[in-house]
């Protein structure tokens, strides 16, 4: 996702940065072009923190099913022993 966020912002600075360079330097148009360059940059910087955020939470949710699966491991240890341990008595 952030990818494309931060492709579709690269073209968008590409064609502000175009239109810029025919325009004089006080222009009203360029003063708004600057505004949607920086709307694009700040989109990327959010599609970083959300990509990140993703991660974060893909390596939670792995590492509670890791935990989950041990858990699960110990208790099937813990019912086979008392089984044998029932079992000899």
């Amino acid at each position: 996702m952030s990818e494309i966020v931060e492709e579709v912002a690269e073209e968008v600075e590409k064609i502000v940065e175009e239109v810029e360079n025919k325009l004089p330097g006080d222009s009203k148009l360029k003063e708004s072009l600057d505004s949607i360059e920086n709307l694009a940059q700040g989109a990327v910087k959010y599609a970083h923190q959300a990509q990140d955020l993703i991660h974060k939470i893909e390596d939670a949710e792995k590492e509670i099913l890791e935990e989950t699966q041990m858990q699960s491991n110990t208790t099937n240890q813990v019912e086979r022993v008392s089984q044998e341990l029932s079992s000899k008595n």
